[in-house]
């Protein structure tokens, strides 16, 4: 009896410690309404004191690893939006320094074409369009100011007034473009035949006025004259021929207090008298070649230290 009993509280004490060991669970089946259900459960060991430090510890180191990870990520996003930000900022300075390099070089070229424009007008202003000579206002300009030397220096300014003989006859005969060919032809000996610091100018159709400073006498204009003569009938090359040309000369020479327009028309009224006694002189007859206004007194060729440079 006493055995029967004591088999009897093991298997009910093993039955409790079963029990313990389960737990009893609601659970659902579809439309078999609830049933319950046993479910196993371990009692988790309990730990001792070191066990526990040690865990939270891990659990600690753990978190910190983390978030050192995680601000290692911050900083290398940092780092990389600050360089594509420098990056940038680069870029856009190396473009506002093209731009600023284009806009300097654009206005560089604008300022040197403007230049260039004002030079050209400016020369087209002052010069004749056909044969680049100086016109009458830069003409009486540079009178001025020759005068102005004179004075100073007390030297005298020559101003020679010369007019083609027959040039209409060319024009009717050869047409309009052989005329300005021999006005350019004749422009250019007159300018072989002066000086750098004298002056040429093509005043009118076929017109010219020179004129000649730093003489040291009145008659010198005389001497300037027969070289501008003959330098011009030795001929002018126009198209496939060598054209002689006669012109009629005219000269007024400088005197204390002379104006420039006052020589101008001075040597414009003598060239026209000279015009006037060439029609009815001899070609052997020399001496009313050219008409001087006012006296003239016999001096050195001021062109004879040019001759002799030259040769």
């Amino acid at each position: 009896m006493a055995r029967h009993s004591g088999t009897v509280a093991a298997r009910n004490s093993g039955h409790e410690a079963l029990r313990d060991r389960r737990v009893l669970k609601p659970a659902r089946s579809g439309s078999d309404g609830s049933r319950w259900e046993h479910m196993n459960h371990e009692r988790a060991p309990e730990q001792s004191p070191e066990e526990s430090v040690a865990v939270a510890a891990v659990a600690e180191a753990e978190l910190a690893a983390r978030a050192v990870i995680e601000t290692q990520a911050a900083v290398t996003a940092a780092a990389r939006t600050v360089a594509e930000t420098a990056a940038a900022a680069v870029q856009a300075v190396a473009a506002a320094v093209d731009a600023n390099a284009a806009v300097a070089s654009a206005a560089a070229a604008s300022a040197a074409e403007a230049r260039r424009t004002e030079a050209r007008l400016t020369h087209e202003i002052l010069h004749d369009d056909l044969t680049g000579l100086v016109n009458r206002r830069l003409l009486v300009d540079r009178l001025t100011q020759a005068l102005a030397r004179a004075s100073r220096a007390g030297t005298t300014v020559a101003v020679l007034f010369l007019d083609l003989d027959y040039f209409k006859a060319v024009n009717d005969t050869f047409g309009h473009a052989i005329g300005d060919e021999l006005l350019i032809g004749v422009a250019r000996r007159l300018q072989e035949s002066l000086r750098d610091t004298d002056t040429c100018a093509r005043v009118g159709g076929d017109e010219f006025v020179v004129v000649c400073e730093d003489l040291s006498h009145a008659s010198d204009g005389a001497l300037v004259a027969g070289r501008l003569e003959a330098a011009l009938a030795a001929g002018v090359p126009v198209g496939n021929r060598n054209m002689p040309v006669r012109a009629s000369i005219g000269i007024a020479v400088s005197s204390a207090g002379s104006l420039p327009q006052e020589l101008l028309n001075e040597a414009d009224a003598a060239m026209y008298r000279a015009k006037g006694g060439d029609r009815t002189r001899s070609d052997d007859d020399s001496s009313d070649r050219f008409l001087t206004a006012g006296r003239a007194r016999p001096g050195a060729d001021p062109y004879a230290r040019r001759r002799s440079d030259a040769s």
